[in-house]
């Protein structure tokens, strides 16, 4: 899934200038909250769901892998 771009200050678009990546958004907003009205993630307040953390993890070990060009059993077309 594509989402629509967003003005953050994210300084990682000066690595995306120097080398090929990409970044990605988790979404993890807790069971209850929406995601407009939950805290900041850099909020003293900030709550995530930590469930979601499993499939970020997941996502980006499969990202390495890929590009290591290990077999993971996943269909890339």
């Amino acid at each position: 899934m594509q989402s629509a771009p967003a003005m953050t200050a994210e300084d990682f678009s000066y690595v995306l200038d120097a080398v090929p990546g990409a970044l990605a958004f988790l979404g993890a907003c807790p069971p209850g909250l929406e995601p407009g009205r939950a805290p900041a993630l850099h909020s003293d307040r900030a709550d995530i769901d930590e469930d979601a953390l499993a499939a970020g993890i997941a996502c980006y070990a499969a990202v390495a892998l890929r590009r290591l060009g290990a077999d993971i059993g996943v269909d890339a077309s």
